[in-house]
């Protein structure tokens, strides 16, 4: 049912490159450039016989490396192997009939609608046809009015703007309800003043995504042309009301319910009321493009309203209809840019609980998982690691002679305000009386989220009434789900939420040593502890909010020192034809994260007595051991990841520290050497 597309260099050529840049006899900084790639898949011949001296990403993991054979479907990597476990245990949930609650059947049900590939296949395009339909009623903009809040009529709820929360630093007693641009069918607001060449190639792919799933439905070239140019149109006028507002962060202008409906004409206290909004008592957002709304929401351009409704149905309805629907989705939204781009393969249950993930329905897996799963002694014993990291944290910062007692003490504050959610958020989730129909009963995929979206617009109403509350973390947030396999820092907030999917393989278990823990876990909550003190973290205070912490001398300093991390990256090329890191890369915030996680879990080392350094940096090794696609590492380099690749994350980060150089008797002449005075580490 899956196709996969391979597109550039082979093996061979990346190869060639790769073993000629290792031998290669440059020293200090320069080493960086004679590693290995070891995130290349079945790389096996390029690390055998690479000693760990020179290449510990490459040494570590070669055994790993020579035993794997790339599959693109489960991947490889500790990361990926845990999203299989828990996924299998999602999957043996769901399948075990003993085990039952609400939420569990909620999700059952929907699993029979989604799973079964027949049925959809079987039906085609056709769970959409009387949803257009609904959208050719539509006569004048009182019309369309009624059919943004239909949600009978209207299955993704789709209006001319969007709703959400936020937080505001300048008004805390409540969430805000934000009101922003539309979802745009070319991205962002500025890509309709952007080259015509580029506004061509864009709309031809959404012309293609569109036409495929329309012609299955009888539709003309020409009807569809008619509603592709028709919806671009409208597109661009709404884009032009205050371009670049929808790349705008708001909350510090805060206005209350009378003043946002008098932004305009349209009657936007029917929203309100129809999604239980009305008790709302904070509004912010693009309030521009709200009051300019009126100059296009007119009966004048009504059809390109239509057609703008009619595009967003079929592209937001693709990947819940057929298999060749599906399947064309996949690959018409590949970034032919790309010359090693490939389709994104996975297995059925994969793209089952990631559709799950990302929708509504969301809060409903999350609690049936943690109704099964969760376990208080893993978060004690977590939360146990984290106290240990805040300390480690807190002899790091004392020791720092370029800050003053004055940047100190906001450090200092800001890490003991830091809170930790682990695995478990802060509500449970509830919906109610809902079902979802099944085919026997007439029901389809694209039923269910009538509604689904209803839902979650509704319950921002109840997030907005809710008092503020810092370490409020929801079980329907589908951006922080508890069985995404990570954890986050939320600068918003100043705090750490660990997902229980994190939880699990080589990243960690109840019974690992503490070096396994500390590398492993340890050094990824460590990571996240560092964001509150990277390159942006430093502007934001205890609560969050945009107050720097550093000022002055100290902030100077800081950022000097954030410029070099910068700067280390300069001209690496992971392989031949991928391109190099540039010296305006991204990658500062996230790379004084790696090196500060492993900086605290040091701290922790040092109090143990007998502490094994050597299966503590093989477990950090392990911990980003993985294969990655061609197409991936060379988005990365390009900017689209502000990660650096897994062999730099173990190998820029593990030379930062002399505990590495005493373990392996790193010498000036191995090529894992970097000279004290050239070394990096902030924290």
């Amino acid at each position: 049912m899956r196709k996969v597309l391979v597109k550039g260099l082979s093996l061979t050529l990346v190869t060639v490159f790769v073993l000629s840049a290792v031998s290669c006899g440059n020293k200090g900084s320069t080493y960086k450039y004679t590693w290995v790639d070891s995130c290349i898949p079945d790389c096996g011949e390029l690390v055998s016989g690479v000693r760990l001296e020179d290449d510990f990403a490459a040494g570590a993991n070669a055994e790993w490396i020579m035993s794997q054979t790339f599959d693109p479907v489960y991947e490889n990597g500790t990361y990926k192997e845990v999203q299989v476990i828990v996924d299998q245990n999602k999957r043996a949930l769901l399948d075990d009939t003993s085990k039952t609650s609400d939420n569990l059947e909620l999700v059952r049900s929907f699993d029979r609608l989604y799973s079964d590939w027949d049925k959809r296949d079987e039906l085609g395009a056709e769970p959409i046809r009387k949803y257009l339909e609904r959208i050719d009623s539509i006569n004048n903009v009182q019309d369309a009015m009624d059919y943004m809040i239909d949600n009978d009529g209207n299955p993704f709820a789709v209006m001319l703007f969007t709703l959400g929360t936020i937080k505001s630093d300048a008004k805390k007693d409540h969430l805000c309800l934000n009101i922003n641009q539309p979802i745009y069918s070319l991205g962002g607001s500025y890509a309709y003043s952007a080259d015509e060449s580029e506004i061509s190639v864009k709309k031809d792919a959404v012309l293609d995504k569109v036409s495929y799933v329309l012609t299955k439905l009888g539709y003309s070239e020409g009807e569809i042309n008619s509603i592709v140019d028709g919806c671009i149109g409208f597109e661009t006028q709404m884009a032009g009301i205050n371009e670049g507002g929808d790349y705008q962060l708001y909350g510090n202008d805060v206005i209350g319910k009378d003043e946002f409906l008098s932004k305009t004409s349209i009657d936007l206290n029917a929203v309100l009321e129809h999604y239980n909004l009305e008790n709302t008592v904070n509004y912010t957002g693009d309030m521009d493009f709200i009051e300019g709304l009126d100059s296009v929401f007119t009966d004048s351009n009504i059809e390109g309203i239509k057609s703008y409704f009619k595009v967003q149905l079929v592209v937001n309805s693709a990947r819940l209809l057929d298999t060749d629907i599906f399947d064309y989705g996949q690959e018409a939204e590949l970034d032919r840019t790309n010359p090693y781009i490939t389709v994104d393969v996975s297995y059925p249950d994969r793209y089952l609980f990631r559709t799950i993930q990302i929708s509504p329905l969301c809060g409903a897996m999350e609690q049936a998982y943690l109704d099964e799963y969760y376990d208080q002694a893993v978060y004690d014993d977590v939360t146990n690691i984290l106290e240990q990291l805040r300390e480690g944290y807190r002899e790091i910062i004392n020791e720092k002679d370029w800050l003053s007692d004055e940047s100190k003490a906001n450090i200092l504050e800001k890490l003991d305000n830091m809170i930790f959610c682990v695995m478990k958020p802060s509500n449970e989730a509830d919906y109610g009386d809902m079902t979802f129909a099944s085919y026997e009963e007439g029901g389809t995929l694209i039923d269910a989220y009538c509604q689904l979206n209803r839902f979650k617009i509704e319950h921002y109403g109840e997030l907005t009434e809710m008092q503020y509350d810092r370490g409020f973390w929801d079980v329907y947030d589908t951006r922080i789900p508890t069985t995404k396999v990570g954890d986050v820092y939320d600068s918003s907030a100043n705090k750490i939420i660990v997902m229980i999917g994190i939880l699990y393989g080589d990243i960690y278990s109840p019974g690992m040593t503490m070096e396994d823990k500390l590398g492993a876990i340890g050094t990824v909550l460590g990571h996240e502890m560092s964001h509150a003190f990277d390159a942006t973290g430093v502007y934001q205070d205890k609560e969050g909010d945009h107050n720097s912490i550093i000022s002055g001398i100290d902030l100077m300093e800081f950022n000097k020192m954030a410029a070099d991390v910068t700067a280390y990256y300069d001209g690496i090329e992971p392989f031949d034809g991928c391109g190099s890191y540039t010296e305006d890369n991204n990658l500062s915030s996230e790379a004084i994260a790696d090196m500060g996680g492993m900086s605290c879990t040091l701290r922790i080392a040092k109090k143990i007595s007998g502490f094994d350094y050597d299966r503590y940096f093989r477990a950090y090794a392990a911990l980003w051991r993985k294969f990655t696609p061609l197409w991936e590492q060379y988005e990365c380099v390009r900017g689209n990841d502000n990660h650096p690749l897994a062999y730099l994350r173990i190998n820029v980060t593990v030379q930062q520290f002399e505990e590495f150089y005493e373990t392996y008797n790193i010498q000036p002449e191995d090529h894992m050497y970097l000279p004290v005075d050239e070394r990096i580490a902030i924290w």
